[in-house]
């Protein structure tokens, strides 16, 4: 899937935060300046996912942004604000961790910031994901553990899930199988 949205510019991340002046720099709270531009953006980014029909995104997903700012400005430090705001305002949109891709650069075409968020191919899960659910549902997933672990060889493995898993479906088992490795054997 896709996204897209046009956004005032952001402000640098040097700006976003600034220190309490009485808790003597024990404190750190959000600038005046990135208050107001997440207010504004936050309203342009809900109705800009709606009129879009709630695109939903997959992770991982890729970034592109691109700014109009002159070379005065660091174009790196405007990033944050950005993907922090999408997090935060888009339900269901992955963290900022499944950005595999993020292409920010200086574009004097544009007003301000646009942004396009892009859902990558692939099931990019951690292993640790796919097969959690699974192995709950085995009657005790330390023993299956235990004893796919003590097999010496891969097919003497991949015997062992098939014997103990019969209350999984083929699907599943196939997923055990990658998960430790075992798809060749």
């Amino acid at each position: 899937m896709m996204f897209g949205v046009n956004l005032p510019l952001p402000p640098s991340t040097n700006m976003m935060f600034i220190n309490s002046p009485n808790l003597k720099g024990k404190g750190r709270f959000p600038s005046p300046a990135y208050k107001a531009w997440k207010k504004a953006a936050k309203d342009i980014v809900e109705k800009a996912w709606e009129h879009q029909g709630c695109p939903l995104i997959d992770k991982p997903y890729s970034v592109h942004i691109r700014l109009n700012v002159n070379h005065q400005s660091d174009i790196a430090n405007r990033e944050k604000a950005i993907t922090d705001l999408l997090v935060a305002t888009i339900p269901g949109f992955p963290d900022d961790c499944w950005i595999n891709r993020l292409v920010v650069e200086r574009d004097r075409s544009v007003e301000g910031a646009s942004i396009e968020v892009v859902s990558l191919p692939g099931d990019a899960r951690p292993i640790g994901e796919i097969i959690k659910p699974i192995l709950e549902r085995c009657a005790d997933m330390q023993l299956l553990h235990l004893l796919i672990q003590s097999k010496s060889t891969a097919s003497e493995k991949k015997q062992t899930i098939l014997n103990f898993a019969g209350s999984l479906s083929d699907e599943e088992v196939t997923l055990l199988i990658q998960a430790y490795g075992l798809e060749t054997a």
